[in-house]
């Protein structure tokens, strides 16, 4: 999607929804919210989004028990 969801738009009215990926690392919220907008705008379904190489660290606490 790349930021722009032009060719995105144009397949949506082909199928029932869209989900939504972004990257944690490359993705910043404000451009993420706007597309989530723009689609909205074009009345297409936003089924879902997907948050890709997030990390959990998990707490040492937590961590020595495992």
């Amino acid at each position: 999607m790349a930021g722009e969801p032009g060719g995105s738009s144009l397949i949506a009215h082909l199928v029932d929804g869209l989900v939504l990926t972004v990257d944690a690392k490359r993705t910043r919220r404000v451009t993420a919210l706007r597309v989530r907008e723009q689609l909205l705008a074009s009345n297409v379904r936003l089924l879902g989004a997907v948050l890709l190489d997030r990390s959990f660290p998990i707490p040492e606490l937590i961590y020595r028990r495992i």
